[in-house]
C-alpha cells in the first residue's frame, strides 16, 4: 500500500520520489505552466515557474473524487489567478471549492502571505496538505459548504464552481452544477460573496454559461447580484465566444434524464455553451469594462472519459505524436473536455487525431 494512505509524516522527496514511479503513484499528476498560454499543461516544456499538483486518477469515480487536472480550466484558471495575484500582491485570499487546491497553490506560488482553501469534500484537506508539500506552499484548508464557515474577509476570493450543466446526477461532486449549471453552487456565490471582500477587493471566478443573443445565464444572474461600485471583465476560455449547443448537450445524450433536460433546454430557446473567466473589481465602475477571447492554445494529449470505470480500464491515455493547435480547430479543447465524459466522442478524436 502506499506512504499516502498512512498517516506517517511524508517528505518532500518522498513525494517526489513515489511520482516518478508512475504508473504505480496511485494518483493523478499534472505539472502546470504559471508563464506560458500557449502550453499550459506543460506537457511538452516545463517552465522553471511551474505548480505540481496531484489529485484523483481518471479512474475514480466515486462523489468525492478531486479533479483530475489534465489540460482542462483548472491549468489557464491557475495562470489568470496567478498574474493577477503577482501584479497586485493580495495580503488575504480565499479560494472556495478548491478541490486539489490547484488555484489556491497558484495564488500562493504568486508570493501572497495567507490563503485559506475551502471545500465540503471530505477529501480534500489530505490533498491540500500533500500539494501544499510539492508546491512549497502554506495554503490552509477550512472545510466549509461556501462561507457557511468562514467568519473573516478577504482582499480577493476566486473559484472554480461545479458548474457543469447536465441532467440530474450525471457528474460527481466537484462538477454537478444544476439543470443549468447555476442552481448548485453558483447562484449562492453571487448572492453572498460580496459581503466576504474587503472594500476595493477582487473576484475571480471561471463559468461555464448557456446563452441566447439576448440572455446569459452566467451574466444575467452577475447582473442582479452586483452591486453599486464595482466593475468585471470577461474572458473566453476558447478562442470563441460562442460554442454551438449542440456541440456540448449531445455529449449527454446516454444519460437518464436527457430527453426532459434537452426540452428543457430548448423551451428556454438557449443556442450556445460559453466557457469564461470573470474578474470582478470593487474600484468604484459598474458593468462590463472588457471582453475578450484566449490566446490559442497547443494540446498534446486525448483523455479518456472519466466518470465510468470500464472505460477507464478499456481506453488509455493518447498522447499526440503532434500537438493540436487551437488556430487551426477552435474548438479542439471544448471537445477534449467532453471526451471525459462520452465514449464516442473520445474515440472520434482519437480518429482525427
Amino acid at each position: 500500500m502506499s506512504k499516502f494512505h498512512t498517516t506517517n509524516p511524508i517528505t518532500v522527496n518522498q513525494l517526489r520520489a513515489e511520482i516518478k514511479t508512475l504508473p504505480k503513484f496511485p494518483y493523478q499528476v499534472a505539472f502546470i505552466n504559471l508563464d506560458s498560454e500557449k502550453d499550459p499543461s506543460a506537457i511538452l516544456n516545463k517552465d522553471r515557474n511551474f505548480l505540481t499538483i496531484i489529485s484523483d486518477r481518471h479512474s475514480y469515480c466515486g462523489k468525492d473524487r478531486i479533479f483530475p487536472i489534465n489540460q482542462d480550466e483548472n491549468t489557464v484558471f491557475a495562470q489568470y489567478v496567478y498574474k493577477d495575484s503577482k501584479k497586485y500582491k493580495y495580503g488575504k485570499v480565499l479560494d472556495l471549492a478548491t478541490g486539489s487546491g490547484v488555484i489556491a497553490m497558484a495564488t500562493a506560488k504568486a508570493g501572497t502571505k495567507k490563503v485559506i482553501a475551502t471545500d465540503i469534500n471530505n477529501r480534500v484537506d489530505g490533498f491540500i496538505n500533500k500539494n501544499n508539500l510539492l508546491n512549497d506552499a502554506k495554503v490552509e484548508f477550512i472545510k466549509s459548504d461556501l462561507f457557511k464557515n468562514i467568519r473573516e474577509t478577504f482582499d480577493k476570493v476566486t473559484i472554480n464552481p461545479p458548474f457543469m450543466p447536465a441532467p440530474k446526477n450525471t457528474f460527481p461532486l466537484h462538477a454537478q452544477g444544476g439543470i443549468f449549471g447555476t442552481e448548485n453552487v453558483i447562484e449562492p456565490f453571487f448572492r453572498d460573496v460580496w459581503k466576504h471582500v474587503n472594500k476595493n477587493g477582487c473576484i475571480q471566478g471561471i463559468f461555464h454559461s448557456f446563452a441566447n443573443e439576448k440572455y446569459d445565464t452566467v451574466l444575467d444572474l452577475l447582473s442582479k447580484n452586483i452591486p453599486s461600485g464595482w466593475s468585471y471583465e470577461i474572458k473566453h476560455v476558447f478562442p470563441i465566444k460562442n460554442v454551438p449547443i449542440e456541440l456540448y448537450s449531445t455529449a449527454f445524450i446516454t444519460q437518464k434524464g436527457y430527453s426532459a433536460w434537452q426540452k428543457t433546454l430548448k423551451d428556454k430557446k438557449f443556442k450556445y455553451m460559453r466557457f469564461f473567466m470573470l474578474t470582478i473589481r470593487n474600484d468604484g465602475g459598474n458593468g462590463c469594462k472588457k471582453e475578450e477571447l484566449s490566446k490559442s492554445r497547443i494540446y498534446n494529449l486525448i483523455y479518456p472519459p472519466t466518470t465510468l470505470n470500464f472505460l477507464a480500464k478499456k481506453l488509455k491515455t493518447k498522447m499526440l505524436n503532434v500537438p493540436v493547435s487551437e488556430n487551426d480547430f477552435p474548438t479542439i479543447g471544448h471537445f477534449i473536455r467532453l471526451s471525459r465524459y462520452n465514449y464516442f466522442v473520445y474515440l472520434t478524436l482519437c480518429n482525427l487525431f
